[in-house]
């Protein structure tokens, strides 16, 4: 099924919704709002800060700890500073070139900094040490929507499922996808699966609440 930008196909189940998707702005507050790029629990601005300063600290004491520069990177990263937040996971990485799960992280900045070439290439460095790392996936998908790539976005998201059918991650991204396409049914579909994953966490809270979007829309 073919998901270019605000086309419809023009039979299967997704057929009798004839609607253009959802504005842009409702599409990046469900995807910010659901999805912490890295997981990480939202912390008060000045908590954020006094860590991230502990960490530099510590850092600068021990310049080699390579989970130190991660940390520092996480905290940047919270309080908005993507640009230091990178600076932080290339420190890191080049402690050790090898660590997928840093690669994945800057990959996430630099694609919400408009890099998303430049993430592509950090993904893939995590997906040459493992091929079937979900995480790498998903975000490798986002990145080639973000390039209007929406296909391809769309074949990663489902590779991923097809590797861990739980991924609230795969799920979520492919609900955004068949709701910027207006194919809400389906997107209502995933993020149901997203919700019996883990209804408590945030991309379950937010999926719940797309899905009462998506659901007064098509009873409209």
């Amino acid at each position: 099924m073919s998901l270019t930008k605000n086309a419809l196909p023009v039979s299967g189940p997704a057929a009798p919704h004839r609607r253009t998707g959802l504005s842009s702005s409702l599409l990046l507050l469900l995807l910010l709002a659901g999805l912490g790029a890295l997981g990480a629990p939202a912390r008060a601005s000045q908590a954020i800060e006094s860590r991230a300063d502990s960490l530099r600290a510590r850092l600068d004491l021990h310049p080699s700890e390579f989970e130190t520069a991660v940390a520092l990177g996480d905290e940047l990263y919270l309080e908005g500073l993507r640009d230091d937040a990178e600076a932080a996971y290339r420190t890191a990485l080049a402690l050790q070139p090898d660590a997928a799960a840093a690669h994945i992280k800057l990959g996430v900045v630099l694609n919400e900094s408009g890099d998303s070439e430049g993430a592509i290439a950090e993904f893939d460095r995590a997906l040459a040490q493992n091929p079937e790392n979900v995480e790498a996936i998903c975000r490798r998908g986002q990145a080639l929507y973000a390039l209007r790539r929406y296909d391809e976005a769309v074949d990663h998201y489902r590779k991923a499922m097809a590797i861990d059918g739980r991924s609230q991650l795969a799920h979520y991204l492919l609900g955004i996808a068949f709701a910027d396409a207006g194919i809400y049914q389906e997107a209502i579909r995933e993020w149901q699966n997203v919700v019996e994953v883990d209804p408590e966490s945030e991309s379950g809270r937010t999926a719940r609440e797309g899905i009462e979007v998506l659901k007064s829309i098509v009873n409209q």
